[in-house]
Order: structure tokens, then sequence, then C-alpha cells
């Protein structure tokens, strides 16, 4: 009946008005409708080339949460025995888990028989002295090639999958000790923390005018300056996200914890490496180096505070994202 009216309507709107008027309104109620259709075809177009090409931002192109997920290829970090856990290694978790999911699976026993059970993920850290055949490596690096066990590790070597290296000195060592190909791919997997984790700016106005972060090793150091210089002292043993909240806050980041320096450089904060007796100093020069610089570091929180934050690195983090095995991840229809 409401249908019956409102035809009867539209007939008697159509008998009022005059043919010119009725063929104008015609004439633009068809462009109107060609111009919505085209409009249309230029986003379902846009669309479609978007998803071929992969445009977007990195966290979109990067996410595997919408696929389904293997529950059998777990990531290995390293953790200390009792409740804390040490800044870098504690990052690789935090990554992985923004990069496909909360239910990612973990390794962190440091007995061989249990974390060599099946092939698993290593990347940010100094770890490759936990690898096992058949692993996979994305950005780790190497503690010190002075005292790196190779005679026991030759033949775990030959099988890993190395999709990239912390830095060129990893990559050499592995190269001329275990005569093994290593892709020219560099960079801490921690440089990609901004891609991810949002939420966290560095602050426009710093309140924290110096902040001394400690290795987990130099926990009995305390600061040492002449004068009355504001510093805020942490060890890098707290909780992850206090420690990256403390570094947003500050003007210029000091540290003997080689993640102390990476997470201020990779979200924009100055930062200077202080030397320290109980920290090798491979790592500093493997994470350097892959971002063409040289090391500089201090021998004194005077030195350091004089010397201020290092040059901006220089590296593409294309090749880096690009390495991620998401191979390893996606589940297998």
């Amino acid at each position: 009946m409401i249908v019956g009216g409102l035809i009867a309507a539209f007939g008697l709107i159509l008998y009022k008005v005059d043919k010119e008027t009725l063929k104008n309104t015609l004439y633009r109620t068809r462009q109107f409708s060609i111009g919505v259709v085209f409009i249309l075809l230029i986003l379902c177009t846009g669309a479609l080339v978007s998803r071929v090409f992969n445009f977007g931002s990195a966290k979109n192109a990067f996410s595997l949460r919408s696929s389904p997920m293997r529950t059998n290829f777990s990531l290995f970090y390293w953790k200390m025995s009792g409740a804390n856990e040490n800044f870098g290694d504690k990052l690789s978790h935090i990554l992985l888990m923004s990069i496909v999911g909360p239910n990612l699976s973990l390794i962190t026993a440091e007995e061989q028989s249990a974390y060599c059970k099946t092939p698993k993920l290593l990347a940010i850290g100094s770890i490759f002295q936990f690898s096992c055949e058949n692993d996979v490596i994305w950005g780790s690096g190497v503690l010190d090639s002075a005292t790196f066990p190779s005679k026991s590790y030759s033949k775990i070597m030959r099988t890993l999958d190395i999709r990239a290296v912390r830095g060129p000195r990893t990559r050499q060592f592995l190269m001329s000790t275990f005569n093994i190909s290593v892709p020219e791919v560099y960079g801490d997997p921690a440089l990609l923390l901004p891609y991810y984790l949002t939420g966290y700016k560095k602050a426009s106005v710093p309140t924290i005018l110096r902040l001394l972060i400690l290795h987990f090793r130099d926990d009995t150091r305390g600061p040492s300056i002449a004068g009355n210089t504001p510093i805020v002292t942490i060890n890098a043993c707290l909780p992850w996200d206090q420690i990256i909240n403390l570094i947003l806050q500050s003007e210029l980041v000091i540290s003997t914890s080689l993640h102390g320096i990476i997470a201020a450089e990779a979200f924009g904060v100055p930062a200077r490496v202080l030397v320290s007796p109980h920290v090798e100093l491979f790592k500093f020069h493997d994470y350097f180096e892959g971002t063409q610089r040289k090391l500089r570091y201090a021998n004194n929180l005077s030195e350091a505070i004089q010397m201020g934050g290092e040059i901006p690195m220089k590296l593409d983090l294309t090749k880096l994202r690009n390495a991620f095995p998401m191979d390893k991840f996606e589940a297998k229809s």
C-alpha cells in the first residue's frame, strides 16, 4: 500500500513538470550517477594496487596478525634468572609480539637440551651462542669474536638460515671462521621499535637533562662526576616500558648498555656510549659500523657530557624489515 502511494505520487510529479524540465533533470541525474561510478572505480583500483604493491604503513604491511600463525615456531631470547629481565633481550620479545601477535611462542631456557629441540628464531641480542641446527637468524650478533667457541659450532653454523645480522663484524666473523654465506643485511631489530610501539613518542620538551643507563653488570657502579650536574641513573633491568619512557623524556642518554643506545637512537634521542670494564666492546663496534659510523665512546661521565650525542645513524631499515622471516610464522594452508 505504501509502495503504491509512492508510485502514484511520483507519477503526479512527472505529470506536473514540463518535458524540458524532466529532460534536464534526467540528464543531471545520469551525469551524477556516472560521476559516482567513476569515483568508486578509482577507490577500488587504488585499494587493489595498494594490496598488490604493499603500500601503506610499515606496521600494516608487516603485521601477520590477520594471518593464521604457526604455533610450533618459537622466538628465543635470553632471560636472566630471577624476576628481573635485561632490557635489550626483553625488547626481542616485545618487538616480535608486536609483529606476530600476543600468542608468540617463547623459549628462554638456558639448557641446550631445551632450546635445541626444534628450530627457532633468534633476533635481538648477542645470542649466536644459543643457536642450534636449522635456526633462523634475524639481526642477532656475536658477543665477542675472541671468546666465541668456534670449534663446537662448525656444524651448526652451516645449517643456519641467516636473514640479517647486527653488523659487519658479526658477518665477517661468521664468513671467515665458518666459511658460510651471510647476507649483507645489517641492523639491530630494536631499531624498528618506533614502527610498532606507536604510542611511544619523544618528548617535545625533555624533563630529564641526562639519563645514565647501566648494564646489569654495572649494577653497583654509581655516577661519578665533578660538579653539581643533574643526572638520573637507572639499571638496564628495570621494566622495559619504564626505561623507554625515561629515554623519551631525556635530552641526552649515556649508556654502558648497548640497547640503551639503540633504543634512544631509534626514537631520535641523542646518545653516547660510556665504556665499561664489564662489557665487551665488540658488539658496540658491530652495531655502529652496521649504521655506517665508527664507535666513539666516553671514558667517564664528564667526557660523555662534553661529547654529547653521536651523529645520527645512516641505515635504510627497509632491508632489515623485508628480511623478517614471515614464512616461518605463517601457517601453511
